[in-house]
């Protein structure tokens, strides 16, 4: 099962951060999931590489104050959690449609957040939020040669002890398939690696730098939108490289996935 729960919140006080919101909804969304299964939660936290959820920062309009981003009390912002494993899922909606949650208030670091909205399409895609099984990525895909993905939030992957930020189709489609197998019932075969390697290429981009501030360290990373292009005729693998593109916007990209980077989805 697949899931990505968009929770639309409002500050109760204005409040003003340094860095990311990443790494405080990471904590966050370990702090509602052990209220309703602790092991998982414990889990979770002590997991060593692939982890099966991601966590977005919040978006929304917000002001610059002395070189700090501040939210403002009146204002709406939002964001979300995705999962990757049925037991991911079914935690996050017992948290979200349980009564886990008193008063419908989340704290964010010190300040509360009033839920004022949740975003969950059950069985489709709407917007950034929708719940469904792997199956249906799997068949609904079709062989589509072009892929454009968006990257929303910096995006960079770890290379040795170097961090990699442009969008080489080897690494984008590597890290889904990392994930893919390690979670989804029905495995892609590896040879998929030569198909990306030998006919995959990156057609057209539209990129920037953003630097990506995590509060003890910083990162860059790439952010926009590019577009991928299968050269030669068309196969099995085809439909494989759209099922990996359809399964970025659960999964995420590359480093720091589950505190805001690599958000990524598929468009046009």
């Amino acid at each position: 099962m697949l899931g990505s729960f968009v929770v639309r919140v409002r500050p109760m006080k204005s409040v003003c951060y340094q860095y990311s919101t990443g790494r405080l909804l990471h904590g966050l969304f370990l702090h509602l999931v052990e209220r309703v299964n602790p092991p998982l939660a414990r889990e979770l936290h002590e997991a060593k590489g692939q982890k099966p959820f991601t966590v977005s920062p919040l978006f929304g309009h917000f002001r610059t104050e002395s070189g700090t981003k501040k939210a403002v009390a009146e204002e709406e912002y939002w964001f979300r959690f995705t999962a990757l494993t049925e037991e991911c899922c079914e935690a996050l909606v017992r948290v979200f449609y349980g009564e886990a949650i008193p008063n419908a208030t989340v704290m964010i670091e010190e300040t509360p957040f009033l839920i004022t909205g949740m975003d969950l399409a059950v069985g489709d895609i709407r917007g950034w939020s929708g719940l469904l099984p792997y199956d249906d990525l799997i068949s609904t895909a079709n062989g589509e040669p072009e892929i454009t993905l968006c990257f929303q939030t910096p995006t960079t992957f770890r290379q040795g002890k170097i961090n990699y930020v442009l969008p080489d189709p080897n690494l984008v489609f590597g890290s889904l398939l990392r994930k893919w197998n390690a979670y989804a019932p029905k495995k892609i075969p590896q040879e998929i690696k030569n198909f990306i390697f030998e006919r995959v290429g990156l057609t057209q981009y539209r990129l920037s730098s953003r630097l990506y501030d995590l509060g003890d360290h910083s990162l860059i990373g790439f952010q926009g939108k590019c577009k991928y292009t299968v050269l030669g005729d068309q196969n099995e693998m085809t439909r494989y490289l759209n099922i990996l593109a359809d399964f970025a916007f659960f999964a995420g990209l590359g480093q720091k996935t589950t505190m805001g980077m690599g958000q990524v989805r598929r468009v046009g």
